[in-house]
């Protein structure tokens, strides 16, 4: 799964800041301003930069001879040269990821993408989550990611004929255990208003329900439609259903019932920025259905930044 590939370079890099000497820095994203009780540790940003082919370097170095030198498969910090020319054929120049206490903060060309806040709660909801989705490794790292405050800077090559963009500077969001907390119960605190379902049956067909008739219409089925071999792999793999819950500036997702780290934006920009960014590690150029699904993002701007609206995915039991 696609999903797999993508988590494991950021696993990886996580990693290294347990065991490098960190002489590479770069601007982190937010300060650091947590002030929570407990062993912390606040680090600076690792720059992973790739060249067109899609190889890593650290500290000057390609990550294949780093690895050589500390006995450490380094290899999947590599992206590979189709997901690079899609990086820059979108013109994504660099990402950067600063975990705070209370979640994470992401900019993608200094552009800000939604907020990611979670509590020990939706980390633990996270960690049961993820092996579900075919990301297993990932689980892995979420115990250090309540111990370091970590900051990672990825550059990508500037395409042809496009001016370098500059980092973003640090901000002063605050996003320690206190603000995390009261973003977190002011969002799971949202009434629900509307409670529709997408009902799955084991050939891929299904039944909405939760909706009137008039609102079906508006919904393209196309977009809803899943391969039997689609249904059967969320099934075998423990998936029984997925849903997501506006809240008017952001979303709630639960799978199996069991809440994960909120999602919140200042505006739908953000969020069809982060659509943009997850096409890209896909290997989709502009015009990829990542793209595409970020522009009817902006047509269902109303229905989003409308709270209260709660969607289901169900699966077939096995």
């Amino acid at each position: 799964m696609m999903i797999r590939s993508r988590y494991s370079f950021s696993i990886l890099a996580l990693s290294l800041l347990l065991i490098f000497v960190l002489s590479a820095c770069g601007p982190r994203v937010s300060k650091a301003s947590d002030g929570v009780a407990g062993t912390k540790i606040d680090l600076p940003a690792l720059v992973v930069e790739y060249d067109t082919s899609g190889e890593a370097s650290l500290f000057g170095q390609p990550v294949s001879q780093l690895g050589e030198t500390f006995g450490t498969d380094l290899s999947a910090l590599s992206l590979g040269e189709e997901t690079i020319q899609a990086l820059m054929s979108n013109n994504i120049q660099h990402l950067q990821i600063d975990k705070r206490a209370g979640g994470l903060i992401i900019y993608a060309n200094g552009v800000p993408l939604p907020l990611i806040v979670w509590d020990d709660d939706a980390v633990a909801a996270l960690g049961e989550a993820l092996p579900l989705l075919g990301a297993e490794g990932a689980a892995d790292i979420l115990p250090i990611l309540t111990t370091l405050d970590i900051g990672l800077v990825l550059k990508f090559p500037v395409a042809s004929g496009k001016s370098a963009i500059a980092l973003a500077k640090p901000t002063n969001i605050q996003l320690d255990v206190p603000a995390s907390k009261a973003i977190l119960d002011k969002a799971r605190a949202t009434g629900i208003t509307v409670n529709a379902s997408v009902v799955y049956a084991p050939d891929g067909t299904f039944q909405i329900t939760g909706l009137n008739p008039l609102m079906v219409g508006f919904i393209p089925t196309d977009a809803l439609t899943m391969s039997p071999e689609t249904v059967a792999d969320m099934s075998s793999s423990g998936v029984e259903s997925i849903s997501v819950t506006t809240t008017g500036n952001g979303f709630l997702m639960a799978v199996n019932e069991q809440t994960l780290p909120y999602i919140q934006w200042s505006s739908l920009n953000d969020l069809t920025m982060m659509l943009k960014v997850i096409g890209a590690l896909q290997g989709e150029g502009p015009d990829g259905s990542m793209s595409q699904a970020a522009a009817q993002l902006q047509g269902a701007g109303m229905l989003l930044n409308l709270p209260g609206l709660q969607f289901n995915i169900v699966f077939p039991s096995q």
